[in-house]
């Protein structure tokens, strides 16, 4: 099998693991167990975007992500909390720093690759 056809594949099927995980979770515990599983999976983004730029599978990425982010994104808000008193502002001001992390980490990515062909 060729990997565009693969790639499809893996597509469909996390896309349909994905509806099925919500939709399960919603009819378990409803409206919140939505919301929780919507919210891990938001959490995990960033740190699968700075994983998707190393060389790891699709299925390591997703693992390692909904790790790291239930570990380091919590101890990111608490430590932004120790300087903002706010939990909320503390929550958004972490996401920003791992995108933006997560940004300068692809053009320093990008960088060092045109840098090191010359």
């Amino acid at each position: 099998m060729s990997d565009k056809i693969e790639n499809f594949w893996l597509n469909k099927w996390t896309w349909l693991c994905l509806v099925l995980l919500l939709s399960g979770s919603f009819f378990v515990s409803g409206i919140y167990g939505f919301k929780v599983i919507l919210i891990l999976l938001f959490f995990a983004l960033p740190f699968f975007l700075i994983l998707d730029l190393f060389d790891f599978s699709f299925d390591e990425k997703i693992i390692f992500s909904l790790f790291i982010s239930l570990a380091f994104f919590s101890l990111l808000i608490y430590w932004i909390n120790q300087i903002i008193p706010s939990y909320r502002y503390s929550l958004i001001v972490a996401y920003v720093v791992l995108i933006v992390s997560y940004l300068g980490l692809r053009f320093s990515k990008k960088w060092w690759s045109k840098s090191a062909s010359h």
